[in-house]
């Protein structure tokens, strides 16, 4: 004689089904906001790193007075990039004519149409030198997966050291 399933097992099979969906769409979740974060944080320690070589050659950091937008364009030659803070123009190359920073996808040739340095989120990084929490040097920072300035998903160079 054939068994077959009972109302009850079969409910406790599907409940052991969508536990364990939950749990991995949960997992993928999560794994997909871990990766934006370390997508944000490795742009902000590239556009640290070339704001160092900036210090370097020139002497000092792009001045900003207060919370500006990174954003670029090219000007003349492919390679030469240019910094677009409180309307200033800082040429983003070396002395060879070398970009500090490689940023292909900056199509821009015009400081109208300037394009953002953008983290994981398509948002703008933002600057400000003398920084509110780096005062010798820079502050910058996104505002995270929120968009929100000063709350909790915020992602720093000053939050880390690793990122400084």
């Amino acid at each position: 004689m054939k068994r077959s399933f009972t109302v009850t097992e079969l409910l406790v099979a599907i409940a052991i089904i969508v536990i364990l969906a939950g749990i991995l769409i949960g997992g993928i979740g999560y794994a997909g906001r871990r990766a934006d974060e370390a997508k944000t944080i490795a742009a902000i320690q590239t556009l640290s790193a070339a704001l160092e070589a900036f210090r370097t050659e020139r002497g000092f950091f792009p001045a900003s007075s207060s919370d500006q937008m990174v954003k670029f364009y090219r000007k003349g030659s492919d390679k030469e990039l240019i910094l677009v803070l409180n309307s200033m123009e800082y040429k983003f190359v070396d002395k060879q004519g070398k970009p500090f920073i490689e940023l292909n996808g900056i199509t821009a040739t015009t400081k109208a149409k300037a394009e953002a340095f953008a983290d994981a989120w398509e948002t703008a990084l933002h600057y400000q030198c003398p920084g509110t929490h780096n005062k010798a040097a820079f502050d910058l920072y996104s505002y995270g997966p929120d968009k929100t300035a000063n709350t909790e998903d915020d992602i720093a160079n000053w939050d880390n050291a690793s990122q400084n």
